[in-house]
């Protein structure tokens, strides 16, 4: 896509248990890495991810993109805010599927990179198939 990619991950020593936070930058060019205070885009989908939010969301602007679950719709803040229904999905989503379903849902609706560019690089691995699938449903559900 010719852009620079990065990404820091924030989560307890328990396995598929408690917060996660991933931060992901890109950009056109190469920058250093580091703590995301204000980002453009912040998805929000589960508890433990909406009680870490606030400190990112303090700065966000009208610009800026809120993607989360009904769960969390109610979110004050001045960023827009648009709630993605996995379950008005076509397929179910597994749980692991889920962040690359709201990543591509925010690629879709910020439009940074040809969504393609995305589509190759998920169907790349032994996990093409399901990647693939979320692909394609982050994209349909950010339609609507």
């Amino acid at each position: 896509s010719g852009l620079w990619a990065a990404q820091r991950d924030d989560y307890p020593v328990t396995v598929k248990a408690g917060h996660s936070v991933t931060e992901l930058w890109l950009a056109p060019e190469e920058m250093p890495l580091t703590a995301a205070v204000s980002p453009d885009v912040l998805g929000i989908i589960s508890s433990d991810g909406y009680g870490k939010a606030g400190q990112y969301m303090a700065g966000m602007t009208a610009e800026d993109l809120v993607l989360t679950i009904h769960d969390y719709a109610d979110i004050v803040t001045d960023a827009r805010v648009v709630v993605i229904d996995p379950k008005a999905a076509a397929t179910r989503i597994p749980k692991t599927s889920l962040g690359l379903v709201f990543l591509t849902a925010a690629l879709a609706l910020t439009d940074p990179y040809p969504i393609e560019a995305l589509r190759e690089s998920a169907g790349a691995g032994s996990f093409a198939e399901v990647n693939l699938q979320a692909v394609e449903t982050g994209i349909d559900l950010a339609k609507g």
